[in-house]
C-alpha cells in the first residue's frame, strides 16, 4: 500500500527523492520503489562520485533545509544510532539559516506574552545574536534594567517538523520492508528517537526547567555560572534568560590576549562535566564550544540546556563496574559490562567482539592509568560494540559524546591536559561508594526485591498468558516474507501471462494450418489476428521486464 498522501507530503517526497537521486542514491530509490513513481530521470551531478557516502549524506541534509539540518545535528550526538564515519561528517553541519524579520519576532513575543513588547522591555535589539533552524536569539533589556537574551521559536515550525517526521516515519518503514539489510540499523527506531529529541527541544519551558536544575546543582561551585530563568516572561515558545557577558571558550587568541589562565579553564571545564555525570547524574547533551563562555576571574558560564542526558542509578552502577574492569584491564569484565549496558543481537559473533576488545585493551597493558586517555579508550570500546551491533541506551551514548567533546575542548585550551587526572577522584569516589557496606546492603535488598517480585508474578503472568490464548488464540507472525511474496507474485503473474501468450500462439498456428475461414494475405483471419494479439502481449511483457532491469 502506498503510504504517502496529501499534497504537501507528496510534494515534499518528490523533493527528497530528487535530492537523493542528485547525490547518487538512485539504487536506494529503486529498491524502495520510489524511482518509478516520480516523474524524473536526472543523472547524478558531476563531482558527486568523488564524495564519500557520509559526505553525500551531509550534502543531502544541507540541501533539504533547516529541519533536516536539525535532524542531522541531533544524529551527530547519537553514536548509538549511526556509524562513527557518519557522526564525524554530520558534526560539520551548521545552521546557515537566514533570520526571520523583527516584525515577525514582535508578533510572536506579544502573542505569547499577551502584552505589548514596550510594556515588558526597555530595549530589544532588532538584529539577532544568533539564528538557527528552530529559533533565534535576541538581546534585550527588561523594564527593571536587567540584561537578558530572548529565545524566540520560528513561527509555524512545529507543524512543518511534524509533517517531515511523519514522512520520515513512512520512509523508514518502507526501508525496513524493502531493504532487509537496513533492518540492522533500525531506521524506524532512529526516527522514533529523532521525534523524542526534537519535540523536547521545541518545548522552551522544559529547557527552562533544565536550566534551573543546573543552577541548583552548581549552587556551591563558585566558578560555574548558569543564567537565571525569567519565568514570568517564559512560555513554550519564548525563553528569557539572564545575559552572560563572556568569550566563547574556543576563541583562544582572545583568551590569551586578555590574560586568562587556559590551563585552569581546561581543568575547570573538565571538572564541570565530571560533576554533571558522576555527581549529579544530569549533564549537557551537547557541550560544544558555543555553549561554554569564559567570564571574569576564569569563571565558566554554561548555556543551552535543550539537550540533556541522565545517568540513572542502574546505569551508574554499570559504569562503575566498567571503570573497575578498565582499571584492571580485564577484557572479559569489559565485555560482560558492555553487554549489561547494551543489548546484543542473537547472531553477533561474540568471540570476535571479545578479540577486538582484547586488541584495544592490550595497547594499554604496560601503561600507567594516569597516562591512559580514558575518554579515547571508552570511545574505542563503544565504537567497536556498535560495529558488532550491541545497541547502547541513548543516555550512555550522549555521555560518551559529552566526555569526548569536553576532553577535546580542554586539550585545545591546554595541549598537555590529561582528563584521567581529573576523572580519577570522581571514579574512586564512585567505587568507594559502591563498595561501602551501606550501599552493598541496599543493592542486595533491591535485587532480592526484584527476584521476589518476579517469582510472585510467575503464576499471575502465566494465567494471563493462557487466558489470552483462550480468548484470542495464538497467532504466529512471519517476519521478512513480504518482499519474497511480492517477488513470487510478480513472477507467477509473468509465468501465467507467458503461458496465455503461448496458448494463443499455438492456437493461432493450428487455425492457420487448417486454411479455413476468411483470409487476408492468403492466411486465415482468425489465426492472423490471434497471432498479432499474442505478439502485442509478448512485446508488452518483454518491455516491462526490460524496464524493471531484471531480464
Amino acid at each position: 500500500m502506498w503510504p504517502f498522501s496529501g499534497a504537501r507530503e507528496i510534494k515534499r517526497l518528490r523533493e527528497i527523492v530528487r535530492v537523493l537521486n542528485k547525490y547518487g542514491f538512485d539504487i536506494v530509490l529503486k529498491r524502495l520503489r520510489l524511482y518509478y513513481h516520480l516523474p524524473f530521470r536526472k543523472k547524478v551531478n558531476k563531482g558527486v562520485e568523488t564524495l564519500t557516502t557520509p559526505q553525500r549524506a551531509r550534502k543531502i541534509l544541507e540541501e533539504l533545509g533547516p529541519i533536516f539540518i536539525k535532524f542531522g545535528q541531533i544524529l551527530s550526538t547519537r553514536s548509538d544510532l549511526i556509524p562513527k564515519e557518519y557522526i564525524y561528517e554530520l558534526r560539520k553541519l551548521q545552521d546557515k539559516i537566514p533570520s526571520f524579520p523583527f516584525e515577525e519576532v514582535k508578533v510572536i513575543v506579544e502573542r505569547e506574552l499577551n502584552s505589548p513588547m514596550e510594556s515588558i522591555f526597555e530595549s530589544f535589539d532588532r538584529e539577532p545574536l544568533a539564528s538557527a533552524s528552530l529559533a533565534q536569539v535576541h538581546r534585550a533589556t527588561l523594564k527593571d534594567g536587567r540584561n537578558v537574551v530572548v529565545k524566540v521559536q520560528r513561527a509555524g515550525i512545529e507543524p512543518i517538523i511534524e509533517s517531515d517526521l511523519t514522512l520520515l516515519s513512512h520512509l523508514a518503514s518502507l526501508a525496513e520492508k524493502r531493504i532487509p539489510e537496513l533492518r540492522n540499523y533500525n531506521p524506524a527506531g532512529i526516527v522514533r528517537q529523532l521525534k523524542i529529541s526534537i519535540r523536547k527541544e521545541l518545548d522552551f519551558v522544559r529547557e527552562g526547567r533544565n536550566t534551573e536544575r543546573f543552577t541548583k546543582n552548581f549552587r556551591d561551585v563558585d566558578y560555574i555560572v548558569i543564567p537565571q530563568v525569567f519565568w514570568e516572561h517564559t512560555t513554550k515558545k519564548i525563553l528569557i534568560l539572564e545575559y552572560l557577558e563572556g568569550i566563547k571558550i574556543d576563541e583562544l587568541e582572545k583568551l590569551t590576549a586578555m590574560g586568562y589562565n587556559r590551563k585552569l579553564l581546561a581543568e575547570r571545564g573538565a571538572e564541570a562535566i565530571m560533576m554533571q555525570i558522576f555527581v549529579f547524574g544530569f549533564f549537557q547533551g551537547d557541550p560544544h564550544p558555543g555553549n561554554i563562555l569564559v567570564l571574569r576571574d576564569n569563571k565558566l558560564g554554561l548555556i543551552d540546556f535543550g539537550q540533556v542526558g541522565r545517568l540513572r542509578k542502574s546505569l551508574k552502577e554499570k559504569l562503575v563496574d566498567f571503570a573497575i574492569a578498565i582499571i584492571k584491564k580485564d577484557t572479559e569484565g569489559i565485555y560482560e559490562v558492555l553487554l549489561r549496558i547494551g543489548a546484543m543481537e542473537h547472531d553477533v559473533p561474540s568471540d570476535e567482539l571479545r578479540d577486538e576488545i582484547e586488541d584495544i585493551v592490550s595497547d594499554y597493558y604496560d601503561v600507567k592509568l594516569s597516562h591512559v586517555n580514558i575518554a579515547s579508550l571508552v570511545q574505542e570500546l563503544f565504537d567497536i560494540s556498535l560495529t558488532y551491533r550491541v545497541r547502547m541506551p541513548p543516555d550512555f551514548a550522549i555521555l560518551i559524546k559529552s566526555l569526548v567533546t569536553s576532553e577535546a575542548i580542554a586539550r585545545q585550551l591546554y595541549s598537555e591536559f590529561n582528563i584521567t587526572e581529573v576523572a580519577e577522584p570522581f571514579v574512586k569516589n564512585l567505587i568507594k561508594e559502591r563498595l561501602s557496606v551501606g550501599e552493598s546492603s541496599k543493592r542486595v535488598a533491591r535485587k532480592s526485591k526484584k527476584i521476589g517480585n518476579a517469582i510472585f508474578n510467575i503464576p499471575l503472568k502465566t494465567e494471563a498468558f493462557l487466558d489470552k490464548i483462550n480468548t484470542t488464540g495464538l497467532n504466529l507472525k512471519h517476519v521478512g516474507f513480504e518482499e519474497l511474496i511480492e517477488e513470487l507474485d510478480t513472477l507467477s503473474n509473468r509465468i501465467s501471462f507467458a503461458l496465455i501468450i503461448s496458448a494463443i500462439i499455438i492456437g493461432s498456428s493450428i487455425v492457420m494450418t487448417t486454411g479455413e475461414g476468411l483470409k487476408s494475405f492468403d492466411l486465415p483471419m482468425v489465426g492472423l489476428i490471434s497471432f498479432l494479439f499474442a505478439s502485442l502481449l509478448g512485446s508488452i511483457l518483454l518491455f516491462r521486464i526490460i524496464k524493471s532491469r531484471r531480464l
